[in-house]
């Protein structure tokens, strides 16, 4: 049909209303953006702005109310914001006469979901900020067996049970055969996929960032990842309906165009930026301003080019070199957008979440035993894997088990679907709740396979051995906290220094990485070394400064300074005020 010009909107809609091809049709008031005010009689739910405030208010209240709730059971917070947006959504809260029409009507979906999109765009930006390629490509043969041991069985899984379904859906049957391709992959992509994310910090609160099993863990999930994005993209260009081959192959090349783009002209920027920065020079509010424009242009050019706008930011994040570019970065945008915007597209999960569309039920527990199947399947892939490498079986039980945590990918995947209408929405409510209740019982069986004691065994074959009296002893304090202090004076008042026996102390001001993922990629850094410092003329190897862990960023404080250096010539430093 051409485009026209609608020149009347009163005669538009008296067309639409006689016209026997009727759709909805949507009426907005400009006047209805921003009220008056209460005391005029306006009611400030028929208003778009203070409805949104007021939806943006509910949904993270509802988030941390849940989270706060489900903190004695040490879940992850996954689970309490898809709690969240279910309990707000019609299964819940929906059955009270007028609620979604008050708080949730039709016509503020639209902005609810473009202020969700504009958070998912960030976030996975932020993502891929997070990850670094070189940890990938420096994995290692053991990472890459379990990233492919644990993705395919549970991708044939997910397209095997995609293609029975829509070989028996007589609603695909006019379908091409490049749009029955896109549910079996999007479905493999669902079963396949690990949240990096949300098991980075499950891996940090298991104390497991450095052990052999959370490093492994750690580079399979990047690879993982990897694969799952790939799978989204391909699945998300067959979606399309009249989708042709030449369309398909076009659509592809954009997105290879993109991220050929982001590292062939865009990383070398960044690289000269980041380079300034570790030399010193601070990255500039403009700059960093430039290159969060730069996310909104590249999500704009993969969603033109007809991928998907996070696509665009994802690969965006991934030019972005790790250092203080990346961590200033993030620190710009992760606490707004993660506390703010993030639980509004969870919220709009849960509000497509509806038990009552659940009507078939032998396709609905079908697409349950196929996702429970594809979980036990990672478990399996991961002990055999581990059995190749000689490996403990444990250890592979445990790989299985955390690379069956499910997050924000995931719920990514299944909202693309079927908002393309290649998911029905009893697969959408079904797969989301089994999501969550396979997330949750990793966490349970963890507790009983992993030994988080056995972490670090050959620490244990180390002894304090003086050999030599005379020689320097070297000792290593790590001050994280004021209450650190005491302890470590006590120790070296004990060692009793002197001039023959001198103590060399090397005094590190350990910094937490609070709630950063990307911190524990630091621990399969081959050298982590930013810095040094040569604490006395004894002629002792500068001391290393890096994180420790994965999680800690070391810095030395001029009276920590001060200390190695009177320690070492046998003087008491603790006794000067103030140190």
């Amino acid at each position: 049909m051409a485009a026209h010009t609608v020149t009347d909107p009163l005669e538009e809609l008296w067309n639409h209303t006689m016209s026997m091809d009727k759709t909805h049709l949507m009426c907005f008031y400009p006047s209805k953006i921003t009220m008056g005010g209460v005391w005029t009689g306006d009611n400030p739910l028929d208003f778009s702005i203070p409805l949104l405030l007021f939806q943006i208010l509910l949904i993270t209240s509802t988030t941390r109310a849940a989270t706060l709730l489900l903190s004695p059971l040490r879940l992850p917070t996954y689970i309490s914001q898809i709690l969240a947006g279910f309990l707000l959504g019609p299964s819940v809260l929906g059955h009270l006469p007028h609620f979604s029409n008050l708080v949730f009507p039709v016509r503020s979906l639209f902005v609810l979901e473009s202020m969700a999109l504009l958070g998912l765009v960030y976030y996975t930006f932020i993502v891929g900020v997070e990850i670094e390629v070189s940890a990938i490509t420096r994995a290692g043969i053991r990472s890459f067996g379990f990233a492919i041991g644990c993705t395919l069985p549970p991708f044939l899984v997910g397209a095997l049970t995609g293609y029975v379904a829509l070989s028996t859906d007589d609603k695909h049957k006019d379908d091409t055969f490049l749009n029955k391709l896109s549910f079996p992959i999007f479905l493999g992509s669902t079963f396949s996929s690990t949240a990096f994310a949300v098991l980075a910090r499950n891996i940090a609160e298991l104390k497991l960032a450095g052990t052999d099993v959370g490093q492994l863990t750690l580079s399979a999930s990047l690879i993982n990842d990897t694969f799952a994005w790939t799978g989204l993209t391909v699945a998300t260009v067959l979606g399309h309906s009249r989708c042709t081959i030449t369309q398909t192959t076009w659509t592809l090349t954009s997105g290879v165009v993109i991220f050929g783009a982001s590292y062939l002209l865009l990383r070398p920027m960044l690289l000269r930026l980041a380079r300034r920065a570790a030399e010193g020079e601070a990255v500039g509010e403009d700059r960093e301003c430039w290159i969060l424009i730069g996310v909104m242009v590249a999500a704009l050019v993969a969603d033109a080019g007809g991928t998907h706008a996070i696509f665009g930011a994802f690969v965006f994040g991934l030019a972005v070199p790790n250092g203080p570019v990346g961590v200033a970065l993030v620190e710009k945008v992760e606490d707004f957008v993660v506390g703010a915007l993030l639980p509004l597209f969870f919220a709009l999960s849960g509000l497509r979440t509806d038990t009552a569309k659940i009507t078939n039920m032998h396709s609905a527990v079908l697409l349950m035993v196929a996702a429970m199947v594809a979980a036990v399947l990672k478990v399996v892939a991961a002990i055999g894997v581990a059995g190749v490498f000689g490996m403990p079986l444990g250890d592979g039980t445990s790989i299985g088990l955390l690379l069956n945590t499910k997050g924000i990918i995931e719920l990514v995947i299944l909202n693309i679907a079927r908002n393309k209408g290649i998911m029905s929405d009893q697969s959408f409510t079904v797969l989301v709740f089994v999501s969550a209740l396979i997330t949750a019982m990793v966490s349970p069986f963890l507790g009983m396979v992993v030994k988080p004691a056995r972490r670090l065994v050959f620490y244990k074959r180390r002894t304090v051995a003086w050999a030599h009296p005379e020689s320097e002893l070297r000792v290593l304090a790590c001050v994280h906290v004021p209450r650190d202090v005491p302890p470590l004076l006590t120790l070296l008042d004990v060692v009793t220094p002197s001039s023959r026996s001198p103590v060399g102390v090397l005094a590190l001001h350990l910094i937490e990485f609070v709630g950063r993922s990307s911190a524990l990629l630091l621990i399969n850094a081959s050298a982590p070394s930013s810095s040094s410092y040569d604490a006395s003329a004894y002629g002792r190897p500068a001391a290393v400064v890096g994180a420790g862990a994965g999680a800690m960023s070391v810095d030395f404080g001029g009276d920590s300074v001060a200390m190695a250096e009177r320690t070492a010539s046998g003087r008491r430093p603790w006794a000067r005020p103030g140190v």
